[in-house]
């Protein structure tokens, strides 16, 4: 399909959409840019399940970048809005802005995509199902994502994945790793310290019964959380606190 295309929506802030507060916690955020990434895909035909029917492939995260500007209290309206921003021979950028009642901007994404052949978990170019052909729109905002540098992080805890961490394609859900890097925290630290950004690197992927080392950082404001199988990376991340 040629042309620009947006996805936007109306929505209330769900008792599952919140965590430790009456505010839409992390986890329910990426959820809804999931959602709206998907639902964007799904206007043009090319959701990972249609691509998989049709080409044999499928769409992976590779990075996520979400800054939250403002909470987004349990029972208020939002509105979402998801466009693309981006487009390279085998990468995809998703805008996801999400504003308030009063139209202010509460919690910004961006967020790349790549395809991957099912049967070889190669990457494959954009042009091969004709995503090339989407036309793109200008980020509203100043973003860029971060090469995350080598730190000297030590183990925070030890988990597996389980069968409630795995969705339609046999590996670890995106916002599962979300999970289990919130996990490294205390709730005493959740509580007491708002979160105003997180960014994460997906380099690999984890499946059923794997055992994952969750490995932290912290440095002022900034803690770096990176998941590991054995000495491969699975992912990295970065959370930035607001004290």
């Amino acid at each position: 399909m040629e042309g620009y295309v947006e996805f936007t929506r109306e929505y209330e802030v769900r008792t599952t959409d919140c965590g430790l507060t009456a505010n839409m916690s992390v986890e329910g955020a990426f959820c809804i840019v999931e959602d709206a990434s998907s639902s964007l895909l799904s206007q043009i035909g090319m959701t990972g399940i249609m691509l998989n029917e049709k080409y044999g492939v499928t769409w992976v995260y590779t990075k996520h970048k979400m800054q939250i500007f403002k909470a987004l209290p349990w029972l208020s309206k939002y509105k979402v809005r998801c466009y693309v921003s981006k487009i390279s021979k085998v990468v995809s950028v998703f805008d996801i802005e999400l504003y308030d009642e009063v139209g202010e901007i509460a919690v910004y994404s961006q967020l790349e995509m790549c395809l991957i052949e099912l049967s070889s978990g190669r990457i494959c170019p954009l042009s091969n199902v004709g995503f090339d052909k989407i036309v793109t729109k200008q980020s509203s905002f100043q973003s860029k994502f971060t090469r995350f540098s080598q730190v000297d992080s030590k183990v925070s805890y030890v988990t597996k994945v389980k069968t409630s961490n795995i969705d339609c394609n046999n590996h670890t859900n995106n916002t599962e790793y979300v999970r289990i890097l919130l996990d490294s925290f205390t709730l005493d630290e959740l509580r007491s310290n708002k979160i105003i950004g997180v960014e994460v690197n997906y380099i690999n992927q984890s499946r059923y019964g794997d055992e994952l080392s969750v490995l932290r950082y912290s440095e002022g404001n900034i803690a770096r959380v990176d998941i590991k199988r054995g000495d491969t990376y699975i992912v990295k991340s970065q959370i930035s606190f607001d004290f």
